[in-house]
Parts: C-alpha cells; sequence; structure tokens
C-alpha cells in the first residue's frame, strides 16, 4: 500500500491534466492499456458498492433484531438512493469525516467488548499461529485476498488525488492511512481470535457475532453510518466515471438534464448493487473474489505497469515493479478461481 501510494501521487503529479485511470492507462500502452483497466480496475468500482451493501445490509439486520418488515437490503437500497445525489466529492469528503469517526467509534466498542467482557466461547476455542491442517490451499487464498480487499481502495485513488489542490500530499494520506489501518487491523485480529477463537462463524463481521446487547447495538449502528458514507463515496466514483466513459463528458453540467443523468446513472448503480448483494449472500467469498478481480491489479499490477512506462524509476523500483506484474497475474488468476470454486460449493451445500 505504501509503495503503491508512492507509484499514484507521482503519476498524478506528473499527469495534472488526467482525472480518469483509464486515460493514464492509455498514455502508456495506448489502446491494450484502456481494455486492461476496463476489464480490472473499472470492474471493482462496479463490484465494489455491492460489498458495501452487503456490509451495510448485514449491520443493519443485527440492529433489527430479525424483526419482521422489509428487508435490510431494500432498507439499505432506499437509504442510499437519496444520498447518491451529492456529487462533489469535496462534498463526499466533508461526510467522509464523519464515516471516519464513526468507524474508530465502532473499533474502541468493539475491542472493549473483546477484552473485558468474559465470552463463553474463549474456554473452548483454541487457535494456531500456523493454519490447521484441514486449511485448503483454496481456503488459505481466499483468505489473503480478503487482507488484499482490507488494504484496497486504490481503484478511487487517482480521483481522489486528481482533486486534491496540492496532489503530492496524497503521499502523506497513503501513509497515514496504511499505518492506521495496520494498528487497528492487528489489534481487533489478536483480541478477536485471544477472545472468541474459531468458534464463531467466520464467513461473518466480528461485529455480527458478539453477544447481543446495548454495547452491541451501538456498535452495529456506527458500523451501518460509516458503510452508508463508504457507499456514498464509492457511489460517486461509479458515477462519474460512467459519466465521463460514456457521457464522454468530465461531470454532468448544473442543468435538468445533467442532474438526470447523475440520479439516473447513481440511481442504477445502487440497484445493481442491491440485486449483486442478495445474489451471492457470501461475505468473505465475495471480498475474496472481488480483490482477485480488481484490488490485486488497481493496487499493484497497473500502477507498476503505469510507473515502468512514465515514471523514472531507481534501479530498485524497477525491479520491483517487474516483479509485482507476475506475482499479480498469478495470484489474481488462482483467486478468481479459488473464490468461485468456494461460492459453487457453498452455494450448493446452502439449504
Amino acid at each position: 500500500m505504501l509503495f503503491s501510494g508512492s507509484l499514484f501521487t507521482r503519476l498524478a503529479a506528473a499527469h495534472p491534466d488526467v482525472s480518469v485511470y483509464h486515460r493514464l492507462a492509455g498514455a502508456a500502452y495506448g489502446r491494450r492499456g484502456r481494455w486492461l483497466v476496463f476489464g480490472t480496475v473499472y470492474t471493482l468500482i462496479l463490484l465494489s458498492p455491492a460489498v458495501i451493501h452487503l456490509t451495510s445490509a448485514e449491520a443493519l439486520g443485527v440492529l433489527m433484531g430479525g424483526r419482521g418488515g422489509p428487508s435490510p437490503g431494500l432498507l439499505v437500497t432506499l437509504a442510499m438512493l437519496p444520498l447518491a445525489q451529492v456529487r462533489s466529492m469535496e462534498d463526499v469528503g466533508w461526510v467522509s469525516v464523519v464515516g471516519t469517526g464513526t468507524m474508530l467509534a465502532a473499533v474502541a466498542v468493539t475491542l472493549g467488548k473483546l477484552l473485558l467482557e468474559p465470552l463463553p466461547e474463549r474456554a473452548a476455542a483454541a487457535t494456531h499461529w500456523l493454519p490447521p491442517a484441514s486449511t485448503t490451499p483454496r481456503l488459505a487464498l481466499v483468505a489473503l485476498l480478503d487482507v488484499v480487499f482490507a488494504y484496497g481502495g486504490q481503484q478511487n485513488w487517482f480521483r481522489y488525488a486528481s482533486t486534491m489542490r496540492k496532489r503530492s500530499n496524497f503521499l502523506l494520506v497513503t501513509r497515514v492511512g496504511a499505518v492506521t489501518m495496520t494498528a487497528f487491523y492487528l489489534l481487533l485480529g489478536c483480541a478477536g481470535y485471544w477472545s472468541l477463537g474459531s468458534a464463531y462463524d467466520l464467513s461473518k463481521p466480528i461485529t455480527s457475532v458478539l453477544p447481543q446487547d446495548g454495547w452491541t447495538v451501538l456498535t452495529n449502528a456506527m458500523l451501518l453510518i460509516h458503510c452508508l458514507v463508504a457507499y456514498q463515496i464509492n457511489i460517486n466514483v461509479l458515477t462519474h466515471l460512467v459519466l465521463t466513459v460514456v457521457a464522454k463528458h468530465r461531470a454532468p453540467a448544473r442543468s435538468w438534464r445533467g442532474w438526470g443523468a447523475w440520479t439516473l446513472v447513481s440511481g442504477v448503480g445502487v440497484l445493481a448493487s442491491w440485486a449483486l448483494a442478495s445474489g451471492i449472500p457470501f461475505f468473505s467469498l465475495v471480498i475474496a473474489l472481488v480483490a482477485a478481480v480488481g484490488d490485486v491489479a488497481a493496487g499493484y499490477l497497473i500502477p507498476a505497469l503505469l510507473a515502468l512506462r512514465l515514471l523514472p524509476l531507481g534501479r530498485a523500483e524497477r525491479w520491483l515493479c517487474r516483479a509485482l506484474v507476475p506475482l499479480s497475474v498469478a495470484l489474481s488468476a488462482a483467486g478468481i478461481f479459488s473464490a468461485v470454486r468456494e461460492i459453487v460449493h457453498d452455494s450448493a451445500a446452502a439449504p
């Protein structure tokens, strides 16, 4: 993530007139570069809202407590349709501060429950430093791709960097993000396995398997707010991309036609995300599949390819970029195969 952040920052600074990914790839590799971006990064942009929709529905389902009424997925859709109409990335950026704050609060409450409450599973749930013998290579690869997804989001980075007044500051943003994310991932991972072991449903977020009480409700409420903000950001990027590529302009004008185009595209994006999340409701496997399809390419393969063609690199950086290319291709191919196999297996086993 740190190396990707360095490459993205330098690419954005070297090409201030470019605000979308495929044009940068086209400048480096022509039509082949553009199609590579369409097949990986832009596919990821289309799929990412579905993952966030699934997470949002999971958090809302816990809040609803199994009560009757509309499905959580439908309620998330109804909430997102008006939120998706915020078009300015600067406006969305201010809202993201709320999302970050609620996520940090949710992490703090979850850590407190894991460390302070005597959970009944603790005594019976042994964990190990290495995967147990029953772990298949496919499951191990799915777990690795879940980690890749956790450090993902690079498909949106060029959109972020291109809207900054000083693009070189984006490197600091990625460094702070990488350090902060790693610290919280380690805290939650260690506390979770120490407290719960493996005696819980590993296919669900940890906030969905904790004993239900007022603190759990609060945690899921804050998680839901964070997910809705992340959903809003991803739909914004998706809508901007579709309008830029299909409508052939950078952003819709402030007119009835412009507002209508944004409303139509963002609405279709939300509805499509709901449909996809409802069709494949396997949280961990969906994340792994999305990571294999796009996160590996967006975070490692394409930045390395673009840097090799467009940036002056030192010897060590050049060798690192050259190594990332075949490794990324191999990981992506193996990950897609493993995730699809596991989804098919779990779908066949589902009642």
